[in-house]
């Protein structure tokens, strides 16, 4: 089966592609401290961390792997898909407020504040592994249509995919990653 790109395909994503890059540079002048670059100055609305949020949820397991899972499987494995306006309801009712309020930069911090070093490390701890692993499960998954569509090494897509993503995040800071959450 032979499948071509249209151009206009090609345009919409390199715009795409040239936007998040642009970000990331338009945030990086604009981060000229420490608490600028970790947290915006903790200057977000509720709204716009709740959008970055469920843009942060939501990503090529929604597309792929889930909706995939359902067909082989059951329709149980989209509930948790079900379960996300909820969450970020919460977490924009209680849990940003209460860190707002406590200064906190995160709940590794608070952690640390109320129980302790031991377990603000294991929490530390374990979030990295899991996100080391969600990350290259999603970047496989996003790579998969990309190989397929262009015919390029997987290795190199999930590379060049992984090294565009930590550009702009790298470059802009929190800001970069919550604006590319929101317009994502």
């Amino acid at each position: 089966m032979d499948i071509a790109i249209r151009p206009l395909d090609v345009t919409a994503v390199a715009i795409y592609l040239i936007c998040m890059v642009a970000m990331g540079i338009f945030f990086s002048r604009r981060n000229d401290t420490t608490e600028k670059y970790f947290v915006g100055n903790r200057a977000f609305s509720g709204w716009v961390i709740g959008l970055s949020m469920l843009g942060t949820i939501v990503s090529s397991a929604t597309f792929l792997a889930l909706p995939a899972a359902a067909y082989v499987l059951d329709w149980r494995q989209l509930t948790i898909n079900l379960m996300l306006p909820f969450v970020a309801i919460l977490a924009i009712v209680v849990f940003i407020p209460f860190f707002r309020r406590g200064k906190l930069t995160s709940a590794f911090e608070y952690l640390g504040q109320r129980y302790g070093t031991a377990p603000r490390l294991y929490g530390t701890f374990s979030f990295i592994v899991l996100q080391l692993i969600r990350m290259a499960q999603i970047l496989f998954l996003v790579s998969l249509p990309i190989q397929f569509l262009t015919g390029a090494p997987i290795e190199w897509v999930i590379v060049g995919a992984g090294l565009f993503i930590a550009f702009y995040t790298i470059a802009g800071g929190i800001e970069a990653v919550i604006w590319t959450d929101v317009i994502y």
